[in-house]
């Protein structure tokens, strides 16, 4: 016996708009006519039997069923002893010792620099001279990890020395 798609999603307790949702994914197999799906009774006893009241892609056999790739933990962010300059920190998992060492390093003189500017020791320019190095070692660190570079924006320039 053939549904419309309005009558399957009335048997089944759902809107038609999550049948056509799970059309569209692969998980219920109807026949489009002009502009109506047409799904099959022992389609829709199938969907409610493998799919209906379970999370996700819960069942072995969904079309998007993958096994799952082991997860790692989050890469830790490296505290610099300082909150202003945390966020400039790398969220790498390893970044080689050297790239590391010259970052933190990089990270202190910006904390510095922004003592010695709100002090009136020094002056903006050299202030943001502190935050473009701590940028590029950042850069540095990040392909040393074997990630992709960032862009050096102003507008980065402006959130890291603030």
């Amino acid at each position: 016996m053939m549904l419309s798609l309005a009558d399957a999603a009335a048997r089944l307790g759902v809107a038609p708009a999550t049948l056509r949702v799970q059309i569209g994914r692969g998980v219920l197999h109807a026949v489009l006519i002009g502009h109506s799906y047409i799904v099959e009774d022992a389609e829709v006893e199938r969907y409610r039997r493998d799919h209906l009241g379970k999370y996700g892609y819960a069942s072995p056999d969904h079309p998007r069923h993958a096994p799952q790739a082991t997860t790692t933990p989050p890469p830790a962010i490296v505290d610099a002893g300082h909150v202003d300059a945390v966020h400039a920190v790398p969220q790498v998992a390893e970044p080689k010792a050297e790239a590391r060492a010259d970052l933190m390093a990089a990270m202190d003189a910006l904390a510095e620099a922004k003592r010695q500017e709100v002090a009136g020791r020094i002056t903006y320019d050299e202030l943001r001279a502190a935050g473009v190095r701590v940028l590029e070692l950042r850069n540095a660190a990040l392909v040393a990890a074997g990630k992709a570079p960032q862009a050096i924006s102003s507008r980065r320039i402006s959130d890291i020395i603030r």
